[in-house]
């Protein structure tokens, strides 16, 4: 039974390894890869589980738990996948690949500011992003954005909608035009 269990597991790792290869080859369609450096995966990984850890020691205590922040929610729910979906992992292929052309942005705070007005957005963990002057806005979406708009001459930039290929479709996707467009807060 180990060694079933084993074989799966050795299966799964190069599979995951043999995509993350695939996607950072295929992100040479790309002038500009806009990119956090530094991101802590670890450390928000490690945050995430103290917090739950003084969670469960607080309903030993009192025989009651604490309601859950939906930032806690957020974190949490990651946890189950992170090592499944090895974010290190694809990082680490994508800067060794692409180490000359990422461009290092802050995506801290990327969603607070809306990127058709630069009219705030109140921080949180909605979907659905709405800035004080209406604009509703896909979270990704806007973060996507504000990411494009720091890149120099992204105003000249016209190109038709990304195509991914068909082996990395499993992976990866693109918006449809309902995600992407842009609302007003009173019309929806």
């Amino acid at each position: 039974m180990n060694v079933t269990i084993r074989a799966f597991e050795i299966h799964a790792y190069k599979a995951k390894r043999n995509a993350h290869r695939q996607i950072a080859a295929w992100l040479n369609a790309f002038d500009v890869i806009a990119w956090e450096g530094d991101l802590g995966l670890k450390q928000m990984a490690e945050q995430a589980g103290k917090k739950k850890q003084k969670r469960k020691e607080t309903k030993e205590e009192t025989g009651q738990w604490n309601e859950r922040t939906p930032e806690e929610r957020r974190f949490e729910a990651s946890q189950k996948y992170r090592q499944i979906a090895g974010q290190y992992g694809i990082r680490e292929f994508v800067k060794q690949k692409h180490e000359s052309r990422l461009q290092n942005e802050k995506a801290a705070y990327s969603t607070q500011t809306c990127p058709e007005c630069g009219g705030a957005i109140e921080p949180g963990c909605r979907l659905l992003l709405v800035c004080e002057k209406g604009h509703v806005r896909d979270q990704d979406v806007t973060a996507a954005l504000h990411f494009l708009n720091k890149i120099e001459g992204v105003a000249s930039i016209t190109v038709p909608p990304v195509d991914i290929p068909a082996h990395l479709r499993p992976y990866l996707r693109v918006m449809d035009a309902s995600e992407v467009r842009l609302e007003l807060a009173g019309k929806r």
